[in-house]
């Protein structure tokens, strides 16, 4: 959604950047009518159990801050479910390709579940860097652990480097 309204240049609306104008300004009939616009978007995007307890919400931003409260919290059970996942793939005498692609696909949702959490910490560049060299080993070794045996010596080799 946020790319579809970032694609039309409507994400100001509903991150607060361009403000609801006063009843009397000139933009005022523009506005309501992005304002509206960007609701029917919403409303029309999600399931009809959820948009009905959202009919009566005024602004574009207060839907979509309703809708992160209600929906961008931690989901513990996703999470342990994708790591099981995770753990569990093997190749299976797949090709590497196709083994790869579902392992990334894994790790692509799990960091998308975890992305609005992951910017809580400021961090230095360092302590940063340091993170992401140790996300990346962590995925490399899941990569390693759940490739077939024939691979058992190229797998040996890259852990030696």
């Amino acid at each position: 959604m946020m790319i579809a309204l970032n694609a039309k240049n409507k994400l100001q609306i509903i991150n607060g950047e361009f403000l609801e104008p006063e009843s009397n300004s000139r933009i005022r009939a523009l506005w309501e009518r992005t304002n509206d616009m960007i609701i029917s978007w919403i409303l029309n995007t999600i399931t009809d159990q959820i948009s009905n307890s959202l009919n009566f919400v005024n602004t574009a931003r207060e839907l979509w801050k309703e809708l992160q409260e209600q929906y961008s919290q931690l989901d513990g059970h996703r999470i342990y479910q994708l790591t099981n996942d995770i753990i569990q793939l093997k190749q299976h005498q797949c090709s590497i390709e196709v083994y790869y692609h579902k392992l990334k696909g894994f790790w692509d949702e799990l960091d998308a579940i975890e992305a609005p959490y992951n910017r809580t910490c400021i961090c230095k560049y360092e302590n940063g860097r340091v993170n992401i060299e140790r996300n990346q080993r962590k995925r490399l070794i899941q990569f390693l652990m759940g490739l077939d045996e024939c691979y058992s010596n190229i797998r040996g080799q890259i852990l030696l480097m």
